[in-house]
């Protein structure tokens, strides 16, 4: 298979990156107004996340 075949460009017309550091920068101002505690839960498959 020729190379320009196995990939593709795909243009976008918005930052997705910034789009969410700024929704994330919401969430985090939120939380902090209501006193919330959050933290993230990372894991394989099978690790036991949903049992907490």
């Amino acid at each position: 298979m020729p190379e320009e075949e196995l990939s593709k460009i795909i243009e976008l017309n918005e930052d997705l990156i910034e789009n969410n550091e700024n929704l994330a920068a919401q969430n985090q101002e939120m939380l902090k107004k209501y006193n919330i505690r959050s933290f993230d839960v990372v894991g394989a498959i099978g690790a036991g996340k949903t049992a907490l």
